[in-house]
């Protein structure tokens, strides 16, 4: 397939569901809300990097990657669009965690996407990944600069999200924090 990534020669990469333009204002209405109850020094995710990892891979070569797209392009191909939920925004993935999220609920249609990810990483070569049992889908809002800071309750967050894609994502590390670039993109129907 011929993806054009970086030059390098290995790629720290991901597959994960990007966010529309209106979920990603609601992300931002809901980090915005958040504010005045979290300490100062936490730093807030930039909008254009709202998104729910699904499968982490790593440094990977751009081989095994567009090997991985073209076996994705095919496992993908009548994938159906489907709604999650949230559930609240709280540290993640514990009250002594460095990280401020929004959790979802992961639906039946969330898992068996996932697996069908986790098997195409599998058959393409790419064994380094976590266990089905410690997936929580969530979507980082925030960092704590300290974990002394955190400890916040859960605050309650009733949304809907439509996932109608897929991606791979290169994680390029900046002196502000990660960005993420989409790299390819598996559009879903519609039903």
């Amino acid at each position: 397939m011929g993806l054009e990534l970086s030059t390098a020669a290995t790629i720290r990469s991901f597959i994960g569901i990007p966010l529309t333009e209106s979920d990603r204002q609601l992300c931002e209405t809901l980090a915005a809300s958040m504010k005045s109850r979290v300490p100062s020094s936490v730093r807030w995710v930039a909008g254009d990097n709202f998104h729910i990892t699904l499968l982490f891979l790593g440094n990977q070569s751009p081989v095994v990657l567009d090997a991985l797209v073209s076996r994705l392009s095919l496992t993908l191909a009548q994938q159906p669009s489907f709604d999650l939920h949230t559930k609240h925004i709280s540290t993640f993935p514990d009250a002594k965690s460095g990280i401020l999220a929004l959790e979802l609920s992961p639906c039946a249609e969330l898992l068996l996407l996932r697996d069908k990810i986790q098997q195409a990483a599998l058959k393409t070569g790419i064994r380094d990944f976590d266990s089905h049992s410690s997936f929580r889908p969530h979507i980082t809002l925030g960092r704590f600069r300290s974990r002394t800071e955190t400890g916040i309750c859960n605050t309650k967050a009733a949304c809907q999200f439509r996932v109608q894609s897929v991606a791979l994502f290169e994680s390029v590390t900046r002196a502000g924090g990660a960005q993420y670039r989409t790299r390819f993109k598996f559009d879903f129907y519609s039903d």
